[in-house]
Order: C-alpha cells, then structure tokens, then sequence
C-alpha cells in the first residue's frame, strides 16, 4: 500500500460508532476498552501517520455525534514508532505493559506493521493491521489485516477482466526476481485459469532496465492485448510511455501504487485506457463514501486520502468487535473479529472469518486524470457475507493522490532507535488530533 502523515507523542482520543449492532454491557459495569494505535508520529513516515490520525479524528467525531455513551467507553492510546520497526516494537510494548491497551492497530509502513505484529503475538493480544500490503504472520489468528494485499489485488483484477472487460486472454509482465510484486500476477494468472481465462504469455524484464521494447515485443509477438503488470509508478512511467509508441494496442492493468493524478501525463498519455485496483476513490458515488469525503473536507479542507479511509475503516471494525464481544478481554475481542462478515466500510465491504475477503476499487486512467470505474467483488469462493439492512458503516471514500501507499520497503536510512512514547493524556471527549501534513 502507500501514504503520508505527522502527529506528536502519544495521545488519548474518545474513538467512534460502527454501524454493526450489539449489546451493551452491563449497565452496573459497562466495559471500556483502550485501544493502542501505533503511528509515525516523526521520521520519513510522518506525513502517512498524520493522515491516519486524520481518518481516526473523523470517525470519532461522528462516534460522539452518534453514540457519545459509548465513545466514553472507548480510549485509544497513539504511540510514535518514528518510522523504523525497532521503534513500532517500543511503541507497541509501551503502549500494552504501561497503558495496559487490549488490542493493537498499526501501523502504516509493512516494517513497522511486521513489528507490531511481533509484539502483539509475544503478548496474545489481537491486532488489525489497517494498511501494510506485505505479508503478515496471518496463519497467528490474533493479526488481522483489513487491507488488500498483493496477491488480493491480482485475484481482484482477475474478476474485473473476465466479468467487466469480459476478456479471455491475457499476459503478464514483471522485473526478474522473487519479491511481494510478483504475488500479484501469480495470483492473477491463477484466478484467471481458474476463471476461464488463457495466459497467452508470462513476460520479465531485467531489475532497474529502462528498455522495455524487448519485453514488449515478446508480448506483441505472443497476441497480448491486455498485460497486468505490479510495475510500480516510477517503472510504469517509462513502460507505458515505450508501449504507447511501440504497441498503442495494447492495454494494462496494475496495482495501487498507480494511484496518482499524474499517472497520465507522467506516462506521456501512455496509461490512458489502462486501469488499475486500488483501496479507494473519492468520486465514488456510494452515499456513505460521500459522507465521509464531505465530513472530511468540512474538516480539513480537502478530500480525505486512502490512508484516511482505510484507518477510519480500521477504527470501526475495531468497536464492532468491541461491540460484538461486550468485552476488552482478549480472547472474545479475537473471536469477535475472527467471525466479523459483511463489514461494510469506507473502503468496501469486508469479511475476516475465514481470512480477508474484500471488495477492491478499479479506476481507469484517462487524459484528465484517475476516474472511479467499478468495485469488483472476491472471487468464487471467498464471497461476501452481506449484512441484513441497518449492520453497515459508511462506504469508501476518496484518496488524496498527492499520498501514494508505497510502503513495502523501509527508507534507505532508518532513523534512530525509537524511545517509548510520552505518556498518553487523558481523553477529551472531542478533541481534535493535531496534526499537519508536509
């Protein structure tokens, strides 16, 4: 995935409401739960921390707008993991041996999530990862992840060429090499046979070439007219760009990491007509998603970003639990998530049980910039359980292009070790979240 945001220390916040009904607890004892969010407060990752603080915000106004009995029963705790993993491990243990949080959610960048997935395991507490494409320990029931990754993102274009483009053939092109880019066209070209589809071809190109005519033209050469591609968006620059020239009939398909208004001039026109599956899209006409990009906008001025969405998304399946289980214990907030089906949130429909299965947001690239297309479902098999009427939350919302979630690999420097966060203040019902993107 990939974003960008800043914060300060650690924070208290009252959180917000999800849609999915439950019982409350008792009325003599009602339960509370604290929450502990690890975000890059500070460091090279400061500006996606600051954006998911952002999405949290919202969605805690609208808890105290919604249900203010029960944001009293809800504290998160923010700790700064400054952008490295050494510093989410300090964060993450700080947060659970001294705030005493029952359930962790971070953090933005895979190294850091990896961390805190490592913490939570050591202390058996559950954990949603909101936004990491990279694989996480998912086979540790207590790590949940509420983003697509790779590999979903592949099976997810796999659905939208053989039901919305209705296309039976088709090739894949990656750089050499064994890495998490290319679970992508492995799990696309699986989905795709398993479909009904051909691969006409299964194309590489050497590691850092700006010559990609070679590659294209073995593509040509075996029929290709739609190739899927994890090329990220520096490579797809010069490899949508030659193709225009050398093959203009030909079409791609990637992944999220496309998502950028300057995809289109950058390719020098060559990505027009291509599209690609990503986490969300501000001008998606679903009215929950307009919502939530209008409560941003009245709040910071602008539409919120993918990371924005996805943490608000993140927050709520997080209460829902909470909701659900009727109590901060960890093994009923683990069960809780684990039989969660038919979340239906700002970034698509979501179901845990079973392991993730999510909607994914397809834009097509035109001259005028990235337009919403269609939400393509799961596959066979990993179907969607939709919620009676009434269980839901609101619906996807819109990403700020200027944040592009690439965050697979950490910074050529990692910053120093981190120190545990300050000392988290106490709750204040309301109160907005400073912070303040670069």
């Amino acid at each position: 995935m990939r974003a960008r945001f800043a914060l300060g220390a650690a924070i208290a916040l009252a959180l917000l409401p999800v849609a999915v009904p439950a019982a409350r607890a008792s009325a003599e004892e009602p339960a509370r739960l604290a929450i502990g969010t690890v975000l890059p407060l500070t460091g090279s990752q400061a500006a996606f921390g600051a954006e998911a603080t952002r999405g949290i915000e919202v969605a805690a106004q609208q808890l105290l707008a919604r249900d203010p009995e029960l944001a009293s029963h809800i504290t998160i705790v923010v700790g700064d993991d400054q952008s490295t993993a050494q510093g989410a491990g300090a964060a993450a243990t700080k947060l659970i041996e001294k705030d005493h949080v029952r359930l962790l959610l971070g953090s933005v960048a895979s190294w850091t999530t990896t961390a805190v997935a490592g913490i939570a395991q050591q202390h058996q507490l559950p954990m949603i990862a909101p936004i990491s494409s990279q694989a996480l320990p998912e086979e540790d029931k207590r790590i949940f992840r509420t983003s697509l990754d790779e590999g979903r993102e592949g099976e997810l274009l796999a659905t939208y060429a053989l039901k919305v483009l209705g296309v039976k053939q088709a090739a894949t092109l990656r750089e050499d090499g064994i890495g998490e880019a290319a679970a992508l066209v492995t799990h696309f070209a699986a989905a795709f046979k398993a479909g009904g589809g051909q691969i006409v071809a299964e194309v590489t190109y050497a590691l850092g070439t700006d010559d990609f005519a070679p590659a294209l033209k073995q593509l040509a050469d075996a029929g290709a007219k739609l190739v899927v591609t994890p090329a990220s968006y520096l490579t797809a620059q010069a490899l949508l760009a030659t193709a225009k020239k050398l093959h203009p009939d030909m079409h791609f398909l990637g992944g999220d990491g496309w998502d950028t208004p300057a995809l289109a001039s950058a390719t020098q026109g060559g990505a027009v007509g291509s599209a690609f599956v990503t986490h969300f899209a501000a001008d998606d006409t679903n009215p929950a998603v307009q919502a939530f990009v209008l409560a941003f906008r009245q709040k910071y001025g602008r539409a919120p970003g993918a990371v924005a969405a996805l943490s608000f998304d993140a927050y709520n399946v997080a209460i829902a639990a909470f909701q659900r289980a009727h109590t901060s214990l960890a093994g009923p907030l683990t069960s809780a998530l684990a039989h969660l089906t038919g979340f239906t949130g700002v970034t698509g429909t979501l179901t845990l049980a079973g392991g993730l299965a999510k909607e994914g947001i397809v834009k097509s690239v035109t001259a005028s910039g990235n337009q919403f297309k269609t939400r393509v479902a799961p596959r066979a098999g990993t179907a969607l359980i939709v919620p009676p009427p009434g269980n839901t939350v609101p619906a996807a919302a819109p990403t700020d292009a200027s944040l592009s979630l690439s965050l697979a690999s950490p910074p050529a420097k990692a910053a120093a070790p981190a120190a545990a966060p300050a000392p988290a203040a106490k709750p204040t019902s309301g109160a907005p979240v400073p912070a303040k993107v670069p």
